[in-house]
């Protein structure tokens, strides 16, 4: 079992730490490889499926604000 917490500081303004809060934990789990994995493959996918969560909130704040 495992928790999941998000802490935003809002540095970027408020619409950013609420754009996050809807968005991230998503970004991150739609990166993880799909299929059955053992526990380990998932952990060892998490910390790029993290990366890559959060460059793809950030891009898409970016383009939503525009």
């Amino acid at each position: 079992m495992y928790c999941y917490n998000q802490i935003f500081d809002a540095h970027n303004g408020p619409a950013a730490a609420m754009y996050c809060k809807e968005h991230l934990l998503n970004n991150v789990m739609n990166a993880i490889p799909s299929g059955p994995l053992t526990m380990e493959e998932w952990l060892a996918a998490l910390p790029q499926a993290m990366v890559a969560g959060f460059v793809k909130t950030d891009s898409d704040f970016q383009k939503h604000g525009r």
